[in-house]
């Protein structure tokens, strides 16, 4: 996502611009502030993620007893 790539590189300037105006408690807020944003969208992907994947898991389709090209019980060829 394009955007929220904008935001960083607006907010790792913005931290170097207070840098190197002196201000590092500035900075360190902005890069904290940075590094929050970024955990919160991890965490909430990694939500959305899990419950995918159990979903995924609710509507798999049962395993089958064999496999394509195996031969059944009797000796038969499934294919």
């Amino acid at each position: 996502m394009m955007i929220d790539e904008l935001e960083t590189i607006k907010a790792c300037n913005e931290a170097l611009d207070q840098i190197a105006d002196g201000d590092i408690d500035g900075a360190i807020a902005t890069i904290s502030t940075l590094r929050a944003d970024n955990q919160k969208k991890v965490d909430e992907f990694d939500k959305w993620a899990e419950i995918e994947s159990k979903r995924q898991e609710e509507i798999a389709p049962p395993q089958q007893d064999w496999q394509e090209g195996t031969t059944d019980t009797d000796g038969q060829n499934f294919n």
